[in-house]
Order: C-alpha cells, then sequence, then structure tokens
C-alpha cells in the first residue's frame, strides 16, 4: 500500500519494499516537502526488479544536501531568465521552487538521479507560465543542470 512518506525520513530497503507502490520495473512513492503539503513524486528505478542499498544512499545524500541543491537551482535560474522574465524578476525571486519529480536510477545511465523541478509566474494577468529545469546527479553532485520545456528528455 502506497503512503506519503515525509522529506525528513531516512529511506531503508525495507522501507521502500514495504511501503512504496511497486510497478513491474520500480518503486513510487509521494514525498511531502513542506508544512502546507506540497510533495513530488519519488520514483526509484528497480534493475530486474530489484533494489540496491546505493539507490537508497543516493536518495538520502540528496535529501540530506537539499537545501544547498536548491540554492544552486535559484542561482542557475537567476542567471537564465530571459528578457521578458527579468521584468518578473521580483515576483520570480519571491516564488518558491516547486519540487515535481525525483527518479533515482538503477545503474544503467551515466547519472545516479534526476530531479525535475521550476517556478511559475504569471504571464500577462490570468495567464500563468512555467519554467521546468532538469538536474542530472552522478555521485551526489550535479552534473548537469538546463532549463527544458520538456524535461523528460536527458540533458
Amino acid at each position: 500500500m502506497e503512503e506519503q512518506i515525509q522529506q525528513s525520513e531516512v529511506l531503508t530497503l525495507e522501507k521502500v519494499k514495504q511501503d512504496f507502490t511497486q510497478f513491474t520495473h520500480c518503486y513510487f512513492s509521494t514525498v511531502v516537502y513542506t508544512d502546507n503539503g506540497q510533495f513530488f513524486d519519488l520514483y526509484i528505478n528497480a534493475n530486474k526488479k530489484d533494489l540496491s542499498q546505493d539507490q537508497i544512499d543516493v536518495y538520502n545524500s540528496l535529501n540530506n544536501n537539499i537545501d544547498s541543491i536548491l540554492l544552486e537551482i535559484n542561482s542557475y535560474l537567476k542567471c537564465t531568465l530571459t528578457n521578458s522574465e527579468q521584468n518578473k524578476a521580483i515576483e520570480l525571486n519571491s516564488k518558491q521552487l516547486y519540487l515535481a519529480v525525483l527518479e533515482i536510477q538503477d545503474n544503467t545511465k551515466n547519472y545516479d538521479a534526476v530531479l525535475i523541478c521550476g517556478k511559475q509566474y504569471s504571464y500577462f494577468k490570468i495567464f500563468k507560465r512555467d519554467i521546468g529545469i532538469r538536474i542530472e546527479f552522478k555521485n551526489g553532485q550535479i552534473i548537469s543542470m538546463l532549463r527544458k520545456k520538456d524535461t523528460t528528455i536527458e540533458n
């Protein structure tokens, strides 16, 4: 049975196997990361239908360093604002990054994890526009970070 987990929780293999929803090639849960209930989807890919302790360690390491990671992402975002977004810089600075998906890989990629996040701002009066960012990690470090319209495509 899938249940939400709190970002502050340390994951173990047993907790993932017991509390996450298992699909053919991954385990899934939602992670609540703010006091007001915002959440992101967590996918842990299962190589040959099995998890490794390394994958759990990758998640726990990223979770422990999330504040510095978010600062780095915010700095990157500020440096990549388009001319029209520069006019919305005050609004964008006041907005918190939203986390959408964290996927932990199964040693079949050149990276250990992918984080999809972004910010949303008002565009004209009633419309909203999203800035999507795809961040790839290897050994706990950001190896690539790109703004993308389609964040499902590798960097």
